[in-house]
């Protein structure tokens, strides 16, 4: 029997016309306060529930701190130095490759230093 058809049943038998002593009534109703006590009630639901605990719960506890804020930042900054690091390689590379091509070149250095060969490679680019 699940606790509604209990709860109902019981609510019809103190229905009825019964005459219990004034020390029954007394239990009854100390039982009534007990139990009206002890019922949960239900918290709102606010929509930024998980900053009122994330904030309440680090005050207390070090170990969440570093699993939810430090180990989770500590891995983005680790990643980022990584894109960048590799990024300057890259970098370094292309301009290795240029200085190799312009070297391995059958033009002479004094060549790409005069003002007129820029205007011929635009000329002859277009």
């Amino acid at each position: 029997m699940n606790e509604h058809r209990f709860g109902y049943r019981v609510r019809q038998y103190l229905d009825q016309d019964l005459t219990l002593d004034p020390e029954k009534l007394a239990r009854l109703k100390a039982a009534r306060e007990w139990a009206i006590g002890r019922q949960r009630v239900a918290e709102p639901n606010a929509a930024f529930a998980w900053a009122a605990d994330l904030t309440g719960s680090l005050r207390y506890d070090s170990g969440l701190l570093f699993s939810r804020i430090l180990l989770p930042a500590a891995i983005l900054l680790t990643g980022v130095a990584a894109i960048y690091t590799w990024h300057q390689a890259q970098t370094v590379q292309e301009l290795v490759e240029i200085d190799t091509r312009v070297l391995a070149s059958d033009l002479p250095i004094d060549a790409y230093l005069d003002q007129g060969f820029d205007v011929w490679l635009k000329r002859s680019s277009q």
